[in-house]
């Protein structure tokens, strides 16, 4: 009779959990099969590091265990070493490592229910993908496609909720287990622009390419030579090798095969060119007489002089490089290629600046030529002729 009476006393212990657990003769079970036990008790889900709870959960003595579920949790986790616990969500439970010896205490299940709700604007269409937070915890959750949601909620906690578009709102502690969220439109002004291409002064309205053109850096007479590679949009590249000669200049890319009517060489997508407010015409300059049967002058090759040789770079105050539609529209189909806006240097009566620059170079003939005598010359015209 007294043994029967201690094997029913020790089958009590060990279903304290509405029959789930089954303790072994010792009256202890591992961390693990407690966890089990209490998901099928609860229908609770819980949450840990792949072989976390197995290498570091100590075994759970039956003997003491409270009946309720929750109160049981916290009770074996209160006698765990290295592991505790924390609630991230409804019934959804996360086992994670303890902060060193600190206690970490489990909120009352009586002080946070289960809330939920649906969320809805002004016109009573559902929203979804609503996010809803708790400020000063790591609960949240987010309104399904039918707007619906639901989350755990302790008392006194306040309810955030926001969605894009719309005016956030919180919500104070009220004893219920649904609400009716309504959220209303958020009307936001947004500041006005007005599409002027190129100005001295404000914002632009596109994507201009910046770049600070520096005087004193300027080592060659030709312009663009000397901002060569300093703007990703811009390729230029000398129509020929003679000095002074033509650039050819291209912005966004190369758009035909043709060539300018009268332009030698000269392909027809190249940039418009604006200094200080009036448009270049990059029509080569021949600045010689034609001389035989090259009319563009000798020692050129036909392709002329670059019109903007004449400006001095020391005299250039900023070069900028437009490409986009927004900043070319004001200029029509002459922008249509791109636009290089040049601004010089005007007076200032603000202090007194002298610039001197000086440049100097030692040159001389490689080979002289030796002149023919007069009886070589006269043995040279008889074999020409």
């Amino acid at each position: 009779m007294i043994k029967t009476t201690m094997v029913l006393v020790m089958i009590c212990c060990v279903c304290i959990v509405k029959g789930q657990f089954n303790g072994s003769k010792s009256g202890r079970i591992s961390l693990e099969d407690f966890l089990k036990s209490y998901m099928q008790a609860t229908n609770a889900e819980i949450v840990a590091r792949e072989g976390l709870v197995k290498r570091r959960g100590d075994p759970v003595d039956l003997k003491q265990l409270p009946r309720d579920p929750d109160s049981a949790l916290v009770y074996v986790f209160n006698n765990q070493r290295n592991l505790t616990f924390e609630i991230t969500g409804p019934k959804i439970i996360s086992v994670i490592k303890k902060q060193g010896n600190k206690y970490i205490p489990f909120p009352n299940p009586a002080g946070c229910p289960l809330l939920r709700g649906i969320i809805i604007n002004t016109e009573g269409e559902d929203l979804s993908e609503a996010s809803l937070t708790i400020p000063g915890s790591k609960n949240g959750t987010t309104s399904n496609n039918e707007g619906k949601f639901s989350i755990t909620r302790c008392r006194g906690e306040k309810l955030v909720v926001s969605h894009i578009g719309y005016k956030q709102q919180e919500i104070e502690w009220e004893e219920t287990n649904w609400l009716t969220i309504k959220l209303e439109k958020k009307i936001s002004v947004n500041e006005a622009h007005t599409v002027t291409g190129y100005r001295t002064e404000g914002k632009y309205t596109g994507l201009p390419v910046p770049y600070k053109y520096k005087p004193d850096l300027a080592i060659n007479t030709n312009l663009f030579e000397n901002i060569k590679g300093q703007y990703s949009s811009l390729t230029n590249h000398s129509s020929s090798g003679a000095p002074g000669a033509s650039q050819i200049l291209n912005i966004r890319g190369y758009s035909s095969i043709g060539q300018v009517a009268g332009w030698s060489n000269r392909p027809s997508d190249e940039p418009l060119v604006i200094i200080n407010g009036v448009p270049i015409n990059l029509r080569p300059i021949n600045v010689f007489p034609a001389m035989g049967r090259n009319p563009q002058g000798e020692g050129i090759s036909g392709t002329g002089f670059n019109p903007l040789s004449g400006i001095n770079p020391l005299d250039i105050e900023s070069i900028q490089v437009l490409k986009d539609v927004a900043n070319t529209s004001i200029y029509g189909s002459r922008g249509s290629n791109g636009v290089i806006v040049i601004r010089t240097k005007k007076a200032s009566d603000t202090s007194l600046q002298i610039t001197f620059s000086s440049f100097t170079g030692v040159g001389f003939s490689t080979r002289a030529m030796t002149p023919m005598n007069t009886r070589q010359f006269l043995d040279m015209r008889y074999q020409a002729f």
